[in-house]
């Protein structure tokens, strides 16, 4: 049974913000990134029946940040987390300087809203479930973020 906004309501500030990636092919123009994301959430909500897309937001290779869920919705990977999605496979893809530029900001600007605590712990996927999200790729890149934190998050 579908889940519904009930329930899901994110308390802030958050401390945990978690990075993956969606496993398709990367996107570089608004033309071809908004396309993605409602292929992506209709895939969540028809295979995963989850009401929306599993993510608070998604990072297109257009630069753009894409509202999933938000600042305020519980995602659907980890509760009291914010969840982050690079558009692409980062298996093989690489990260793309203005995908990491958007978001960064976005971090930023978490904090300064007062949604994430100025010292949020950012992980990947891969460190909070048995994955291979986000790929080794934007793994690399992860781990000279500022707030990387190297360990396991149980």
């Amino acid at each position: 049974m579908r889940d519904g906004w009930q329930n899901r309501s994110l308390s802030h500030p958050v401390k945990l913000v978690i990075v993956g990636h969606t496993v398709s092919s990367q996107c570089s123009t608004f033309l071809e990134c908004a396309p993605k994301m409602q292929t992506i959430q209709n895939w969540h909500v028809e295979s995963r029946d989850w009401v929306s897309i599993g993510y608070n937001f998604v990072i297109g290779g257009d630069g753009n940040v894409y509202e999933g869920l938000g600042w305020d919705i519980k995602n659907y990977i980890r509760d009291n987390s914010i969840m982050i999605s690079f558009i692409g496979n980062y298996v093989i893809d690489k990260v793309k300087d203005k995908q990491r530029k958007a978001a960064q900001f976005l971090l930023k600007r978490g904090v300064e809203l007062g949604k994430l605590v100025p010292n949020y712990t950012l992980v990947a996927h891969n460190q909070v479930a048995n994955t291979r999200s986000p790929g080794k790729n934007l793994m690399a890149d992860l781990k000279q973020w500022p707030h990387y934190y190297a360990g396991q998050i149980t």
